[in-house]
């Protein structure tokens, strides 16, 4: 499937400008309010959807939007997802484990999608038929599959014991109730890296 160019600069273009001004105003006083599911929402939160959108509406005005800060609006055929702070609780306590993220998809299918850290300046881009890569580097799949060696992050969201019993599922306790006192691991979120080995 070829997808068209411009989908990729518009996404990399918006990831970069909305991720500037996310750094720009990190560890700032901002204003910060709480939605109906208690999750904060941030005045750079706004700002952040609002450079994305414009540029996407400004560029492809007949794709439809699904924001997480300005609503859902689904196109014929494209329609752009839009998280334009992923990761508000982090940016309002000044850790660094944030991102801009957006995707593509046609129908229902993910064909493009951009993440990118401002702070350590980590582009992720996936493209459907090409593969992903990290500022510009081809990545992969780690092929480790024995869970006892690896290192699993996890975060809680909304719903601690529901992601609990996530986690159980996926990762069994180990039999005699203790964690391996040595794991090797690859670098987990980029697929990249040399085996390491930890205590």
């Amino acid at each position: 499937m070829r997808i068209n160019p411009d989908f990729r600069k518009v996404a990399i273009l918006a990831a970069n400008e909305a991720g500037k001004a996310l750094k720009k105003n990190f560890r700032k006083k901002i204003n910060i309010s709480y939605k109906k599911d208690l999750t904060p929402l941030t005045s750079v939160d706004l700002m952040s959807d609002k450079i994305i959108t414009g540029l996407i509406k400004k560029n492809f005005p007949f794709h439809g939007i699904l924001s997480e800060e300005s609503g859902e609006n689904f196109g014929k055929e494209f329609t752009w997802i839009v998280d334009p702070l992923d990761g508000t609780t982090n940016y309002i306590l000044g850790l660094p484990l944030f991102a801009v993220s957006l995707a593509l998809i046609k129908g229902k299918e993910p064909i493009l999608s951009a993440i990118f850290n401002p702070i350590t300046e980590e582009l992720y881009l996936a493209e459907k038929g090409r593969g992903a890569y990290l500022n510009g580097r081809k990545i992969r799949v780690n092929r480790m599959n024995n869970l006892s060696r690896v290192i699993l992050h996890f975060d809680r969201g909304t719903d601690l014991e529901g992601g609990l019993k996530m986690i159980n599922k996926i990762a069994p306790p180990h039999k005699n109730g203790q964690i391996s006192r040595f794991a090797r691991f690859r670098y987990l979120p980029r697929g990249v890296g040399k085996n390491r080995r930890i205590s």
